[in-house]
């Protein structure tokens, strides 16, 4: 038998933070996938549009680094000294 033919996925990070580059990624073929900026305008409409361009589509969830506070999560990021209720 043949052996499997390989695969690549590709997968495009912080998608939605600039229009022009947002818009130019959903010209791409739809195998391509998308992970977006939770920091992006538009979010919802930018992660609906990409779905029903039949893009993979993925929420990227800051979280703090090793060397906090020198690299900052930002607000919505995931933070070890916040309670548990403050992470929503």
């Amino acid at each position: 038998p043949k052996p499997p033919k390989p695969l690549v996925g590709i997968l495009l990070m912080d998608i939605g933070a600039h229009k022009a580059v947002t818009e130019a990624a959903m010209r791409l073929p739809e195998d391509v996938s998308f992970a977006f900026t939770p920091y992006a305008p538009h979010l919802g409409p930018w992660m609906d549009s990409a779905r029903n361009l039949g893009h993979e589509s993925w929420l990227i969830a800051p979280a703090q680094r090793k060397d906090f506070p020198a690299s900052d999560p930002g607000p919505l990021g995931l933070r070890i000294d916040r309670k548990p209720e403050e992470r929503d």
